[in-house]
C-alpha cells in the first residue's frame, strides 16, 4: 500500500521550512533541502523525525515540511496526533517538494533472487520461515502480480453445496465446506499454504483449507464463514477461484509462497531481469494513523 503526498498544496507566508529526502539524515537541522557541501548538515530522513521537530517549532509560527522525491518505507505507521495539528495563523502542511513525487510505501524491497526449477526465480525470506511475517500480495515495478491460481482465467463453480444448520434468512447449508467438480481441487502437499477465493454479490471472500477429499469432492475449510449469509447464498453454483499453490504456477507473472520454508517463488514476464526490476512485498497493515 502506498500513497503520494499532495502536490500543489501552498505553504503558509513566513513558514519554517523543514525538508525531508532519501539522502537525508534525522541528526541533521531538516533546514537545508539537500545536504552541505562538507555533509554536516542537510535534509532530514524520515517523516517521524520531521513531524517531531515541527512538534517543537509549530510554537513560533506556521511549518512547512517539504518531502523530496523518492519512496520511503515505513517500518511502523506514522502516526500524527491531535499536538501535530495547526491553526489558520500557524498551520503545520506536509507536501511535496515542488516538481517531485514522493511516495510512501507500507512494503519492503525483496533482494537475493536466484535461479529456481524451470523457468522461476527463487528467494528465502526467514522471517516467513519463522512466522513472523506472511503476505498475499506481490508487487514488481510497481504491478501487482498474481498468486499462482486455477483456473488462470475465468473461475470454477460450486458443484454441490452441503447441508448445514439453519440460518436466518439465509439458505441451511454448510458454512465451511461444499462439493467440486472432479479436477478443480486437489489435496496439494502444501495445503496449508492454499487459500479458496469465493465471489458474493459484491465482495469476496478468503478461505484457507483443512482438507480436500478426491473420493467424496469435498473441500472443507480451516473456519467457517463468519458473514451472515451462507454459501451459495447469492447463486447455487457459486463462482471462485484457488490460488498459492505451487502445483498451479504454470505461467508467467504468477508467484507462490511457501510459508513453512519461507521460499518465494516467481516466474517472470517476458523481458523482466530479476536483477534489474523492484520486487515490493507489504509489511505494514495500515500507512497513517
Amino acid at each position: 500500500l502506498t500513497f503520494s503526498l499532495g502536490v500543489g498544496i501552498q505553504a503558509a507566508v513566513g513558514a519554517a521550512e523543514l525538508f525531508v529526502a532519501g539522502n537525508g539524515n534525522d541528526a541533521w537541522s531538516g533546514t537545508l533541502a539537500e545536504p552541505n557541501a562538507d555533509k554536516s548538515d542537510g535534509p532530514l530522513a524520515s517523516l517521524p523525525r520531521a513531524r517531531d521537530e515541527a512538534r517543537r517549532r509549530k510554537a513560533s509560527g506556521p511549518v512547512t515540511i517539504l518531502v523530496r522525491g523518492g519512496t520511503y518505507y515505513l517500518d511502523q505507521p506514522f502516526v500524527l496526533e491531535p499536538q501535530d495539528s495547526g491553526t489558520p495563523e500557524r498551520p503545520v502542511v506536509i507536501a511535496a517538494y515542488p516538481g517531485e513525487k514522493p511516495v510512501i510505501s507500507g512494503g519492503r524491497r525483496i533482494t537475493g533472487w536466484k535461479p529456481g526449477p524451470g523457468q522461476l526465480w527463487q528467494v528465502e525470506l526467514p522471517e516467513v520461515r519463522a512466522g513472523q511475517r506472511y503476505f498475499r500480495q506481490l508487487f514488481v515495478d510497481g504491478t501487482r502480480r498474481q498468486p499462482a491460481r486455477s483456473p488462470n482465467e475465468g473461475y470454477h463453480r460450486i458443484a454441490k453445496l452441503l447441508p448445514g444448520p439453519p440460518i436466518p434468512n439465509a439458505k441451511p447449508v454448510a458454512r465451511d465446506k461444499f462439493g467440486f467438480a472432479p479436477g478443480d481441487l486437489q489435496p496439494w502437499p502444501q495445503l496449508n499454504d492454499v487459500r479458496v477465493v469465493l465471489m458474493h454479490s459484491w465482495e469476496t471472500s478468503i478461505h484457507p483449507l483443512k482438507s480436500v477429499d478426491t473420493a467424496t469432492n469435498i473441500v472443507e475449510f480451516a473456519a467457517p464463514m463468519r458473514e451472515w449469509w451462507s454459501i451459495g447464498y447469492w447463486e447455487d453454483a457459486q463462482r471462485y477461484y484457488v490460488e498459492n499453490a505451487f502445483e498451479l504456477l504454470d505461467q508467467p507473472g504468477e508467484w507462490y509462497l511457501n510459508r513453512t520454508t519461507g521460499v518465494l517463488s516467481y516466474w517472470p514476464l517476458p523481458g523482466e531481469r530479476m536483477d534489474a526490476v523492484e520486487v515490493v512485498a507489504p509489511v505494514l497493515p495500515e500507512l497513517m494513523r
